[in-house]
Protein backbone atom coordinates (compact mmCIF):
# COMPACT_ATOMS: atom_id res chain seq x y z
CA UNK A 1 0.00 0.00 0.00
CA UNK A 2 2.15 3.46 -0.85
CA UNK A 3 0.00 5.35 0.78
CA UNK A 4 1.49 4.29 3.82
CA UNK A 5 5.15 4.88 2.57
CA UNK A 6 5.68 8.07 4.04
CA UNK A 7 2.85 8.07 6.57
CA UNK A 8 4.12 8.75 10.43
CA UNK A 9 4.51 6.34 13.25
CA UNK A 10 3.69 6.89 16.38
CA UNK A 11 6.81 7.41 18.80
CA UNK A 12 5.86 5.02 21.53
CA UNK A 13 4.13 2.33 19.68
CA UNK A 14 5.44 2.52 16.63
CA UNK A 15 2.04 2.41 14.84
CA UNK A 16 0.62 4.41 12.06
CA UNK A 17 -1.04 8.03 13.66
CA UNK A 18 -4.49 9.02 12.98
CA UNK A 19 -3.76 10.92 10.83
CA UNK A 20 -3.59 8.19 7.80
CA UNK A 21 -7.42 6.46 9.07
CA UNK A 22 -9.45 8.64 7.02
CA UNK A 23 -6.86 8.84 4.10
CA UNK A 24 -6.72 5.09 4.20
CA UNK A 25 -10.71 4.31 4.49
CA UNK A 26 -10.94 6.56 1.43
CA UNK A 27 -8.59 5.01 -0.70
CA UNK A 28 -10.16 1.61 0.64
CA UNK A 29 -13.61 2.60 -0.21
CA UNK A 30 -12.57 4.23 -3.80
CA UNK A 31 -11.10 0.49 -4.47
CA UNK A 32 -14.27 -1.48 -3.83
CA UNK A 33 -16.24 0.85 -5.70
CA UNK A 34 -13.86 0.59 -8.81
CA UNK A 35 -13.14 -3.21 -8.38
CA UNK A 36 -15.58 -4.57 -5.50
CA UNK A 37 -12.64 -4.99 -3.42
CA UNK A 38 -13.72 -5.50 0.39
CA UNK A 39 -12.45 -4.44 3.46
CA UNK A 40 -12.63 -4.73 7.06
CA UNK A 41 -12.01 -2.31 10.34
CA UNK A 42 -11.18 -3.79 13.91
CA UNK A 43 -11.27 -1.45 16.60
CA UNK A 44 -9.64 -2.69 19.57
CA UNK A 45 -9.14 -1.50 23.16
CA UNK A 46 -7.28 -3.02 26.10
CA UNK A 47 -9.50 -4.03 29.21
CA UNK A 48 -8.87 -2.36 32.41
CA UNK A 49 -5.96 -0.17 31.37
CA UNK A 50 -7.15 3.23 33.11
CA UNK A 51 -7.13 1.36 36.15
CA UNK A 52 -3.81 -0.45 35.67
CA UNK A 53 -2.39 3.28 34.97
CA UNK A 54 -3.98 5.06 37.50
CA UNK A 55 -2.99 2.13 40.38
CA UNK A 56 0.98 1.31 38.66
CA UNK A 57 1.85 5.43 37.12
CA UNK A 58 2.42 6.30 33.78
CA UNK A 59 5.48 4.85 33.06
CA UNK A 60 3.95 1.49 33.54
CA UNK A 61 1.27 3.08 31.10
CA UNK A 62 3.87 3.76 28.49
CA UNK A 63 5.37 0.32 28.82
CA UNK A 64 2.65 -2.05 28.41
CA UNK A 65 1.22 0.26 25.40
CA UNK A 66 4.96 -0.84 24.06
CA UNK A 67 4.03 -4.00 25.03
CA UNK A 68 0.63 -4.42 23.55
CA UNK A 69 1.09 -2.69 20.12
CA UNK A 70 4.19 -4.68 19.76
CA UNK A 71 2.09 -7.86 19.73
CA UNK A 72 -0.56 -6.47 17.72
CA UNK A 73 1.98 -6.01 14.98
CA UNK A 74 3.60 -9.22 15.73
CA UNK A 75 0.54 -11.32 14.85
CA UNK A 76 -1.21 -8.59 12.26
CA UNK A 77 1.13 -6.82 9.95
CA UNK A 78 1.94 -9.77 8.56
CA UNK A 79 -1.78 -10.04 7.51
CA UNK A 80 -1.41 -6.68 5.21
CA UNK A 81 -3.09 -4.54 7.48
CA UNK A 82 -2.25 -0.88 9.05
CA UNK A 83 -2.41 -0.62 12.48
CA UNK A 84 -3.07 2.98 13.78
CA UNK A 85 -2.85 4.00 17.33
CA UNK A 86 -6.29 5.88 17.42
CA UNK A 87 -5.96 7.48 21.31
CA UNK A 88 -4.74 5.74 24.43
CA UNK A 89 -5.21 2.39 24.53
CA UNK A 90 -7.35 2.55 21.40
CA UNK A 91 -6.16 0.84 18.31
CA UNK A 92 -7.60 0.92 14.80
CA UNK A 93 -6.91 -1.81 11.72
CA UNK A 94 -7.40 -1.88 8.51
CA UNK A 95 -7.74 -4.89 6.38
CA UNK A 96 -7.75 -4.42 2.71
CA UNK A 97 -9.54 -7.10 0.77
CA UNK A 98 -10.77 -8.76 4.06
CA UNK A 99 -14.43 -9.76 4.89
CA UNK A 100 -15.48 -9.54 8.64
CA UNK A 101 -15.35 -13.49 8.91
CA UNK A 102 -11.66 -13.85 8.60
CA UNK A 103 -10.89 -10.62 10.31
CA UNK A 104 -12.71 -12.47 13.31
CA UNK A 105 -10.59 -15.01 12.87
CA UNK A 106 -7.14 -13.12 12.93
CA UNK A 107 -8.39 -11.14 15.90
CA UNK A 108 -9.43 -13.99 17.64
CA UNK A 109 -6.03 -15.38 17.67
CA UNK A 110 -4.07 -12.16 18.39
CA UNK A 111 -6.48 -11.65 21.74
CA UNK A 112 -5.65 -15.26 22.42
CA UNK A 113 -1.80 -15.05 22.01
CA UNK A 114 -2.06 -11.62 24.21
CA UNK A 115 -3.76 -12.98 26.74
CA UNK A 116 -1.26 -16.00 27.22
CA UNK A 117 1.87 -13.78 26.64
CA UNK A 118 2.34 -12.11 30.38
CA UNK A 119 3.95 -8.23 30.44
CA UNK A 120 7.07 -7.81 32.34
CA UNK A 121 7.36 -4.89 34.51
CA UNK A 122 9.97 -4.49 36.98
CA UNK A 123 10.33 -8.22 38.08
CA UNK A 124 6.23 -8.92 38.04
CA UNK A 125 3.70 -10.43 35.40
CA UNK A 126 0.76 -8.79 34.17
CA UNK A 127 -1.80 -10.11 31.75
CA UNK A 128 -3.87 -8.42 29.69
CA UNK A 129 -6.83 -8.73 27.37
CA UNK A 130 -8.72 -6.71 24.46
CA UNK A 131 -11.24 -5.92 23.21
CA UNK A 132 -12.37 -5.42 19.95
CA UNK A 133 -15.25 -4.53 17.62
CA UNK A 134 -15.24 -5.09 13.49
CA UNK A 135 -17.20 -3.54 10.54
CA UNK A 136 -16.97 -4.48 7.05
CA UNK A 137 -17.44 -3.31 3.90
CA UNK A 138 -19.63 -4.22 1.81
CA UNK A 139 -21.51 -6.41 4.87
CA UNK A 140 -21.90 -3.46 7.27
CA UNK A 141 -21.90 -0.60 4.81
CA UNK A 142 -19.55 1.46 2.75
CA UNK A 143 -20.07 5.02 4.53
CA UNK A 144 -16.56 5.26 6.35
CA UNK A 145 -18.06 7.53 8.93
CA UNK A 146 -20.83 4.49 9.81
CA UNK A 147 -18.08 1.65 9.39
CA UNK A 148 -15.78 3.61 12.13
CA UNK A 149 -19.52 3.77 14.51
CA UNK A 150 -20.78 0.22 14.02
CA UNK A 151 -16.76 -1.32 14.54
CA UNK A 152 -17.14 1.21 17.65
CA UNK A 153 -20.35 -0.34 18.92
CA UNK A 154 -19.45 -3.53 18.25
CA UNK A 155 -16.47 -2.85 20.44
CA UNK A 156 -18.18 -1.59 23.21
CA UNK A 157 -20.87 -4.22 22.78
CA UNK A 158 -17.82 -6.52 23.37
CA UNK A 159 -16.82 -4.53 26.78
CA UNK A 160 -20.48 -4.60 28.32
CA UNK A 161 -20.96 -8.49 27.64
CA UNK A 162 -17.23 -9.62 28.95
CA UNK A 163 -13.72 -8.54 28.19
CA UNK A 164 -11.59 -10.32 25.86
CA UNK A 165 -14.72 -10.43 23.10
CA UNK A 166 -14.38 -10.04 18.90
CA UNK A 167 -17.84 -9.34 17.88
CA UNK A 168 -18.67 -8.36 14.65
CA UNK A 169 -20.95 -6.02 14.25
CA UNK A 170 -23.47 -7.92 11.45
CA UNK A 171 -23.73 -10.81 14.58
CA UNK A 172 -24.74 -8.29 17.50
CA UNK A 173 -28.18 -9.23 17.20
CA UNK A 174 -27.14 -12.46 16.80
CA UNK A 175 -24.43 -12.14 20.04
CA UNK A 176 -27.48 -10.36 22.23
CA UNK A 177 -29.88 -13.17 21.47
CA UNK A 178 -27.49 -15.90 22.52
CA UNK A 179 -26.84 -14.25 25.42
CA UNK A 180 -30.50 -13.22 26.50
CA UNK A 181 -30.88 -17.03 25.80
CA UNK A 182 -28.00 -18.35 28.83
CA UNK A 183 -29.38 -16.31 30.84
CA UNK A 184 -33.14 -17.03 30.80
CA UNK A 185 -31.72 -20.58 30.64
CA UNK A 186 -29.51 -20.18 34.15
CA UNK A 187 -33.01 -18.51 35.58
CA UNK A 188 -34.78 -21.92 34.62
CA UNK A 189 -32.77 -24.06 36.57
CA UNK A 190 -32.06 -22.12 39.37
CA UNK A 191 -35.93 -22.51 39.49
CA UNK A 192 -36.38 -26.42 38.62
CA UNK A 193 -33.54 -26.54 41.25
CA UNK A 194 -35.62 -25.21 44.21
CA UNK A 195 -38.66 -27.10 42.73
CA UNK A 196 -36.72 -30.27 42.66
CA UNK A 197 -35.70 -29.54 46.11
CA UNK A 198 -39.01 -28.58 47.99
CA UNK A 199 -40.78 -32.13 46.32
CA UNK A 200 -37.20 -34.00 47.56
CA UNK A 201 -37.34 -32.39 51.36
CA UNK A 202 -41.02 -31.73 51.49
CA UNK A 203 -39.82 -28.02 52.10
CA UNK A 204 -42.93 -25.80 52.85
CA UNK A 205 -42.07 -22.70 50.58
CA UNK A 206 -44.75 -20.71 52.42
CA UNK A 207 -43.23 -21.44 55.67
CA UNK A 208 -40.39 -20.01 54.94
CA UNK A 209 -41.53 -17.31 53.39
CA UNK A 210 -43.56 -16.42 56.49
CA UNK A 211 -40.61 -16.98 58.62
CA UNK A 212 -38.31 -14.53 56.33
CA UNK A 213 -41.25 -11.97 56.86
CA UNK A 214 -41.30 -12.68 60.62
CA UNK A 215 -37.36 -12.28 60.83
CA UNK A 216 -37.57 -9.51 58.94
CA UNK A 217 -40.43 -7.83 61.27
CA UNK A 218 -38.35 -8.36 64.65
CA UNK A 219 -35.56 -6.75 63.21
CA UNK A 220 -37.09 -4.29 62.49
CA UNK A 221 -38.41 -4.03 66.33
CA UNK A 222 -34.69 -4.62 67.19
CA UNK A 223 -34.13 -1.54 65.42
CA UNK A 224 -36.74 0.59 66.69
CA UNK A 225 -36.59 2.87 70.26
CA UNK A 226 -37.07 0.28 72.64
CA UNK A 227 -38.68 2.04 76.40
CA UNK A 228 -37.78 0.94 79.54
CA UNK A 229 -38.49 1.26 83.36
CA UNK A 230 -35.29 1.34 85.50
CA UNK A 231 -36.61 0.74 89.45
CA UNK A 232 -34.09 2.30 91.38
CA UNK A 233 -33.57 0.59 94.95
CA UNK A 234 -34.09 4.17 96.64
CA UNK A 235 -37.68 3.25 95.37
CA UNK A 236 -37.65 6.17 92.77
CA UNK A 237 -38.31 4.88 88.61
CA UNK A 238 -36.73 6.66 86.02
CA UNK A 239 -38.39 5.41 82.14
CA UNK A 240 -36.40 6.05 79.00
CA UNK A 241 -34.76 4.83 75.71
CA UNK A 242 -31.54 2.76 76.29
CA UNK A 243 -29.25 4.66 74.00
CA UNK A 244 -26.15 2.18 76.08
CA UNK A 245 -25.91 -0.54 78.20
CA UNK A 246 -22.69 -2.32 80.13
CA UNK A 247 -21.11 -3.85 83.12
CA UNK A 248 -21.08 -0.31 84.89
CA UNK A 249 -24.67 0.16 84.33
CA UNK A 250 -27.46 1.98 81.55
CA UNK A 251 -27.15 4.97 79.85
CA UNK A 252 -31.14 6.82 79.29
CA UNK A 253 -32.55 9.58 77.20
CA UNK A 254 -35.47 10.76 78.57
CA UNK A 255 -38.68 13.25 78.09
CA UNK A 256 -38.31 16.49 79.86
CA UNK A 257 -40.52 19.78 79.67
CA UNK A 258 -38.03 21.54 78.46
CA UNK A 259 -36.73 18.65 76.37
CA UNK A 260 -34.57 16.10 76.51
CA UNK A 261 -32.29 14.72 79.22
CA UNK A 262 -29.93 12.04 79.62
CA UNK A 263 -28.35 9.65 82.47
CA UNK A 264 -26.32 7.50 83.60
CA UNK A 265 -27.44 5.10 85.85
CA UNK A 266 -25.11 2.64 87.68
CA UNK A 267 -25.45 -0.88 87.81
CA UNK A 268 -25.00 -0.94 91.78
CA UNK A 269 -28.16 1.77 92.18
CA UNK A 270 -30.98 -0.28 89.79
CA UNK A 271 -33.16 -2.70 92.09
CA UNK A 272 -34.54 -4.19 88.50
CA UNK A 273 -35.41 -2.93 84.99
CA UNK A 274 -38.74 -3.28 83.25
CA UNK A 275 -37.99 -4.05 79.75
CA UNK A 276 -41.56 -4.92 78.45
CA UNK A 277 -42.96 -1.23 79.25
CA UNK A 278 -44.65 0.09 76.45
CA UNK A 279 -44.77 3.84 75.82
Amino acid sequence: MSILDNAQKDSLTQCYTKDLLYPLLEKMSAEFAAYKKPFSILVVDIDGFKKFNDKFGHVFGDEALKYFSSSLRLNLESEDCAIIRFGGDEFVAVFPGRPAKEVYRLATHTENHIRNRPFLFKGREFKFSFSGGIASCPSDGCDIDDLLERADKAMYFSKRHGNGRITQYSRMRHEFLKWFVKIVITFAAIALVLVAAQRIFHINMDLIRDKIISIQKAVAVMRAPRYVNVHLKSGSTIKGIVTEENNDGISLKFSMESGEGMVVIKKSEIQYVDRDYKD
